[in-house]
């Protein structure tokens, strides 16, 4: 992060915790690490630009917390 602090979002539920999973399970199921583990991947402005391409029509901010469903979002 900029501020040089570190982001670890956690999850609600221990559901199959340390299993696999597959991705339309894991974001079905709200499961934060795995969002957060894509946003690293591909970051926060590459995510914020293909919402764009996807017909959002909201600013969305190119920060990590998107991941996790934090904006107000229209279409």
């Amino acid at each position: 992060m900029p501020d040089g602090k570190y982001w670890a979002p956690k999850n609600s539920s221990r559901e199959k915790q340390g299993e696999m999973v597959t991705l339309k399970w894991a974001l079905a199921h709200s499961v934060n690490w795995v969002s957060a583990y894509l946003m690293k991947r591909f970051s926060p402005m590459a995510v914020s630009r293909m919402a764009k391409t996807m017909g959002v029509t909201s600013e969305i901010p190119a920060v990590p917390a998107i991941a996790l469903g934090t904006p107000d979002i229209s279409l």
